[in-house]
């Protein structure tokens, strides 16, 4: 789930996910790409990214996949695509760049993948085990609550703005 401008990190696992494709049957979802991805082996929805559409569009996922490149653009993101894979219940797996190496702790919320070996092997991995899937995405979702939440966050911003206003609470 993405933008046009982003279709690029997707396109760079072609070669991983058509190895993944001769592992095992799967179906590429991929959201508000802006233009068709083609993955050999692997059959490839595609769709328009619509907001109204976004919350079930990522429920309906097995797998997230959140790949980046390693450069000055990228180590400012936000992680909010991990975020989001795992406030929906959905287990990511993420390029450990900035924020994502910490967001998805490896192993526990999700996992790491740096070369194409690494992401064949954690998205199989997931996609054959539901079960650790389910753990997994308990211990995601929970991070997200307790660290990210508009519970687990409003009374900092609160606090902010006093702090802004030159006031304490």
């Amino acid at each position: 789930i993405g933008s046009p401008t982003a279709a690029y990190c997707i396109r760079s696992l072609r070669a991983a996910l058509g190895r993944l494709g001769h592992r095992r049957r799967y179906e590429l979802h991929v959201i508000g790409a802006g233009e068709r991805v083609e993955v050999p082996g692997v059959r490839c929805v595609e769709r328009p990214w619509n907001l109204d559409d976004e919350p079930e569009e990522y429920r309906a996922l097995t797998v997230g996949l959140y790949p980046l490149p390693d450069n000055e653009w990228t180590r400012g993101k936000c992680g909010y695509k991990a975020l989001a894979y795992m406030a929906s219940g959905v287990v990511p797996v993420v390029s450990p760049v900035a924020v994502n190496a910490e967001i998805v702790e490896h192993g526990v919320r999700g996992f790491h993948a740096r070369t194409d070996d690494e992401w064949v092997e954690h998205v199989d991995r997931l996609l054959g085990d539901a079960e650790l899937r389910a753990s997994m995405s308990v211990r995601g979702r929970a991070y997200v609550e307790a660290k990210y939440s508009v519970r687990a966050l409003q009374e900092p911003f609160a606090q902010a703005l006093l702090d802004a206003a030159g006031r304490r609470a």
